[in-house]
């Protein structure tokens, strides 16, 4: 059985990120997710929380969205203010969030019969 959660930390800044899969896992750490959202972002212990509440979020548009969420918030965390002057941060870190989000969520893809 493939994990349900995957913790890694984010470069230069250090702050653990969780890709969670399932809001029942997510309650486990204290979360909080609404039935009708699909995914969500937390923070609590110091870290950051990626969290799908199933496979059928496993898309080009919701993993994006999330990885914008998640990277602000390792800033916010870290003290780095992101504006329209400053941003370069920002941009590589969804980058990189996205890609460890794909990496992880992929290995519960169903495989094909």
């Amino acid at each position: 059985m493939t994990a349900k959660t995957h913790t890694v930390r984010a470069p230069l800044y250090g702050t653990r990120i969780t890709f969670v899969l399932g809001f029942d896992v997510a309650a486990e750490y204290g979360l909080e997710p609404e039935p009708q959202w699909g995914a969500m972002l937390g923070v609590a212990y110091g870290r950051v929380f990626f969290v799908l509440g199933d496979m059928d979020m496993f898309d080009t548009d919701t993993l994006p969205h999330e990885s914008v969420h998640a990277a602000w918030r390792v800033l916010d965390l870290a003290g780095v203010e992101v504006d329209s002057g400053n941003h370069e941060a920002l941009a590589y870190l969804v980058g990189w969030i996205n890609a460890r989000a794909v990496r992880f969520y992929s290995k519960h893809v169903p495989a094909e019969e």
